[in-house]
């Protein structure tokens, strides 16, 4: 098991866990917890990040078999069985890698071995950061990285974020009749996405619908900030280490092709 050392587990999860995994012969599990935000500004920053999260890694493909499969992992807790934990190489096999727990989950997939996603708002919590300063600052080393280092993504997702959930309240303003009416229904449809999601994988409420658009301008700035600071620097600093930008790239260049044939038997 690989879990975060800020983790608070209760007294039943590991145990509950366990008989979980014996039950549905889980070979990897990544679990969600509970992210406990003491700031309004803050959960909703959180919220937006779990939003995207779900939109681009599609946790639930975890259940999927076949080509559209996915894998997915997460920092807070990660287990997988020895055997499959060693055939996708160990973490030996992904150097350089800011987002290891994320990694950890593509590979087990790769290896074709049953993975489950589960929120575990009951089981474990942490409290990830303290304020939306210290996340913007905490984030800033990983949302980069996230979108493989290449600013064509970068520009992509914040097009993406800014028409998708920023746009639509201007339009309201700006516009009557037809117009109005279609800005309108983008930001119902939206904030019924919005509550969807984030009614799986956390707590919500109804007055995080007027600071939507401001956290998906601070999320879409934060991922500028990630691109130019990485840019700006040649490199992450990382665990108290640096990484160069160029060892980053080629080190991922070289894990597309990192499993030995008979692996993927």
């Amino acid at each position: 098991m690989f879990s975060d050392a800020d983790i608070t587990f209760k007294k039943d999860t590991i145990s509950k866990v366990m008989n979980y995994v014996v039950e549905n012969n889980v070979d990897h599990m990544a679990m969600l917890p509970r992210i406990i935000c003491r700031r309004f500004e803050l959960r909703v920053f959180i919220h937006v990040f779990l939003l995207v999260f779900s939109m681009f890694i599609e946790p639930w493909k975890v259940y999927v078999k076949g080509k559209k499969s996915k894998g997915v992992g997460v920092g807070a807790f990660n287990l997988i069985r020895r055997n499959v934990y060693e055939k996708l190489g160990t973490h030996d096999s992904f150097p350089l890698q800011p987002i290891d727990d994320i990694e950890l989950g593509r590979r087990a997939n790769d290896v074709q071995c049953n993975q489950h996603f589960v929120v575990g708002k009951e089981l474990i919590e942490v409290e990830w950061y303290p304020s939306l300063k210290h996340a913007i600052k905490g984030f800033k080393k990983n949302f980069f990285g996230s979108v493989g280092y290449k600013i064509g993504h970068v520009i992509g997702l914040a097009t993406l974020l800014f028409l998708l959930g920023v746009y639509p309240f201007i339009g309201i303003l700006l516009f009557n009749g037809w117009a109005f009416v279609l800005h309108a229904l983008s930001i119902i449809l939206f904030f019924i996405l919005y509550r969807i999601c984030i009614k799986k994988l956390s707590y919500s409420s109804w007055e995080e619908f007027f600071a939507l658009p401001f956290m998906l301008l601070c999320y879409i700035y934060t991922l500028f900030l990630s691109t130019f600071s990485v840019l700006k620097d040649g490199g992450v600093y990382w665990r108290g280490t640096f990484y160069s930008l160029k060892d980053l790239k080629k080190t991922n260049l070289v894990q597309k092709d990192y499993l030995p044939k008979n692996n993927l038997k």
